[in-house]
């Protein structure tokens, strides 16, 4: 199963996508920075891949969304929504 977490350096992003990690999942971050973001580190070193994405701009998402692709969103839902349709 792939995995894509969308809020991987937040609190409960963070430890759900570690947890996946350790159970052998393949798992994908997305990740406003990409790998020079400050919290990249400890997921790299995880095993979780660093897609370099931002939510707010929908043209970075498309790479990130490999096929038969589970997603997983631990951002405010208020948030996405507005950010997303203003850009949409």
């Amino acid at each position: 199963m792939a995995v894509l977490v969308v809020g991987a350096t937040g609190s409960v992003g963070g430890d759900v996508t570690l947890k996946l990690a350790k159970s052998g999942a393949s798992v994908s971050a997305l990740v406003r920075g990409g790998k020079a973001h400050v919290k990249a580190s400890q997921l790299l070193a995880a095993g979780v891949g660093i897609v370099d994405g931002d939510l707010t701009r929908p043209d970075t998402l498309a790479s990130a969304m490999p096929p038969r692709l589970q997603l997983l969103r631990f951002t405010s839902r208020a948030w996405f929504e507005a950010e997303f349709s203003a850009h949409s």
